[in-house]
């Protein structure tokens, strides 16, 4: 910023101050945003725990009715690959709708976040499909053990962010 003025002094202390109200409105503006983030988490950390909860219970009954299932190496491998897929692809979509509030559909970060997505969809199809072949028990098994996971470490990401 600059500014000319016959008054050395004056003009040194216009630039300042308004270096000031803008260092000051960038702080107003960046707590303000974190408190919205902080209502969003105490909003949705009550909801995350219940589908956790649930996931468990449905595993547990699953368990309880079918026996143990031992899922082999390649479907554990499987698991944590949709588990991690699962969580990159709601915290773009998170940061997605965070960008939204701020800039059009066309800004090049929205639409790097869109190519992002996109490409995890496309893996996590990719995965379904090598779940469909599986044995019934091990696929039914594998998709309540894949809810516990992922609802597990979304419930420990949101809860430690707050």
């Amino acid at each position: 910023m600059s500014l000319e003025g016959g008054d050395s002094a004056l003009t040194a202390a216009i630039v300042n101050n308004m270096a000031h109200e803008f260092m000051r409105q960038d702080v107003e503006s960046r707590s303000t945003e974190a408190e919205h983030m902080l209502a969003f988490l105490d909003q949705q950390l009550p909801g995350l725990r219940k589908e956790l909860d649930d996931a468990e219970q449905r595993y547990n009954k699953f368990r309880n009715t079918h026996g143990t299932v031992d899922l082999g190496e390649e479907s554990r491998l499987l698991l944590q690959q949709i588990v991690d897929n699962k969580t990159k692809l709601m915290d773009l979509q998170q940061q997605r709708a965070e960008m939204s509030q701020r800039f059009t559909t066309n800004h090049p970060a929205v639409t790097a976040l869109d190519a992002q997505i996109a490409a995890l969809q496309g893996a996590a199809a990719n995965m379904n499909r090598s779940v469909a072949v599986m044995p019934d028990t091990e696929q039914t098994a594998l998709r309540l053990l894949r809810d516990v996971h992922v609802n597990t470490e979304l419930y420990t990401l949101y809860e430690s962010a707050e």
